[in-house]
């Protein structure tokens, strides 16, 4: 009697403990269960409601512990997804377009915002349009910035500026330019000021690339015994104005005339070279290519071994030529550019000098310039590279390349090459 006593006591007990768990399920909706297929899914929200949150439960896949709730969609403006017990018994969904908003799982008349960092994520700059389709404004980069595209986002980077400067700091950490030995001053280089001096002259050279006199008509500058530069009457005159391999002259003093000759031996060439020193008339043997009655050795270049033609500031190669804002000089079959440190020859041929630019692929332009105290081939052209490793540009480059050794004196490239690869 008594073992029959205690099963029931204990079929009630296990009866009590269903009634509990049945109602502390329902109640964590804190509302009506709506659609209920009974004993199987629970709908929070009372079915198929569009302006209410709610969530679905079932003893299939969505239980209790982990329920499935009304969401708007994530990629589709105002899209709601309502979940709702199907007549089978489990929790089911489907799409459903909100005739105004979709707010945080429930259609709406008044769109919420999300907040700027819901927007924007991973942006630090720039403007996107948030769930309301209202401009949000995700950040402002500083003056010396720009607001550009790196893997998706937008972020500041830095922008160089080397406007109206010469030399000094780009704002990013690079340079504007390289002075050579000069002193960067206030973002200028400041070249060291060449002083004139004509003490004890009446003619020639200041020192500074000036004169210090005209000598009249009949009269020739001289270096006399007193070591200075003075104005003679003129006892020898030479028509191409001097020591000139290059041009046909003719040398008078008081002994004569003698005009410069190409003499011929088998195989080697010759000028007879005359000019004038000191009011006296000199002469020199010089082995050179001439040819008969042509009094002047050819031209050539030591560029590129063709045969050039110098004309002041540009030197013709080929038809072709390469520009200088400093002049050209030809000597003794060699060409030198005068710079403001003096005549420096050029060693490096153009086609040296190309190669040596290891950061251009394109040649656009080469021109003979001063860099500092050194001449200077500036080499300008493009090189093909990836923007993010992905998109193929083109990026403008200029090197130069030093005229004696063929040594980068510098490399200018654009500013945003630290985001591609190639340059």
């Amino acid at each position: 009697m008594k073992k029959g006593f205690g099963l029931i006591f204990l079929f009630l007990v296990i009866l009590s403990l269903s009634f509990i768990s049945a109602f502390s399920l329902s109640d964590l909706w804190g509302k009506s269960t709506g659609n209920v297929v009974e004993g199987e899914c629970v709908d929070s929200d009372g079915g198929i409601d569009y302006y209410v949150l709610g969530g679905c439960y079932d003893n299939l896949k969505y239980f209790a512990e982990n329920p499935i709730y009304d969401a708007c969609h994530p990629d589709k403006p105002n899209v709601l997804r309502e979940v709702y017990c199907s007549e089978d018994g489990y929790c089911d969904n489907f799409e459903y377009t909100c005739p105004e908003y979709c707010v945080d799982g429930a259609c709406s008349e008044v769109c919420i915002p999300e907040s700027i960092e819901t927007t924007c994520g991973d942006w630090v700059c720039g403007i996107l349009l948030n769930n309301c389709g209202e401009e949000v404004v995700c950040g402002i980069c500083e003056v010396n910035e720009i607001c550009t595209f790196v893997m998706g986002n937008r972020i500041c980077v830095c922008s160089p500026n080397c406007t109206g400067k010469t030399c000094g700091d780009d704002g990013c950490g690079g340079s504007c330019g390289n002075c050579g030995t000069a002193p960067c001053v206030e973002n200028h280089c400041v070249w060291p000021a060449c002083i004139p001096d004509c003490t004890g002259k009446t003619c020639g050279d200041d020192g500074c690339g000036g004169s210090c006199g005209t000598c009249g008509e009949n009269e020739t500058c001289i270096y006399n015994m007193t070591h200075y530069y003075v104005c003679v009457e003129s006892l020898c005159t030479d028509t191409d104005g001097g020591w000139d391999y290059f041009v046909k002259g003719e040398v008078t003093d008081s002994n004569g005339s003698y005009i410069d000759t190409c003499i011929i031996e088998g195989s080697n060439t010759y000028l007879m070279e005359y000019w004038c020193h000191n009011n006296q008339m000199l002469s020199e043997r010089v082995p050179c290519t001439c040819t008969e009655g042509s009094g002047a050795c050819i031209v050539e270049s030591p560029i590129n071994n063709e045969e050039v033609e110098v004309e002041g500031d540009d030197v013709q190669v080929e038809e072709e030529s390469i520009s200088s804002s400093l002049e050209i000089i030809e000597e003794n079959s060699t060409s030198y550019v005068q710079t403001s440190k003096g005549n420096q020859e050029i060693k490096i041929s153009p086609e040296e000098a190309i190669a040596n630019a290891d950061k251009i692929e394109n040649v656009v332009d080469i021109t003979i310039i001063q860099e500092g105290d050194v001449a200077a081939y500036a080499i300008s052209g493009t090189k093909q590279a990836k923007l993010f490793s992905v998109i193929p540009i083109t990026a403008k480059v200029e090197q130069k390349i030093s005229v004696d050794d063929g040594s980068i004196i510098s490399t200018e490239k654009p500013w945003w090459s630290f985001l591609a690869r190639g340059i």
